[in-house]
């Protein structure tokens, strides 16, 4: 019965086991959430224009990433298809 006691894990053993990288994740959301709840506060302030120009921009520029690497998701292939002819793309890697 000692045994089985003493080969139980404690909870700063459990603790101990988890990977660094988890502890890093946990860190980083709780940091998101002390930048993100003061800036969705400011952006409420600011005139709903400048909110979609933002918006706009960031399409934009995700969109042209997209086709220059054409790292686009699965679901928009049909559409960067249509459209990479008429965007530079990246030369393909020599073999």
């Amino acid at each position: 019965m000692v045994t089985a006691i003493a080969a139980t894990l404690t909870t700063f053993d459990r603790i101990a086991k988890v990977p660094a990288t988890t502890w890093w994740t946990l860190a980083a959301i709780i940091a998101g959430i002390f930048v993100v709840v003061p800036l969705i506060r400011k952006l409420r302030q600011i005139s709903g224009i400048w909110i979609t120009f933002g918006l706009f921009l960031g399409v934009v520029l995700l969109s042209a990433h997209w086709i220059y690497h054409r790292t686009e998701p699965a679901i928009l292939k049909p559409f960067v298809d249509v459209v990479a002819p008429f965007f530079p793309t990246k030369a393909p890697p020599r073999r």
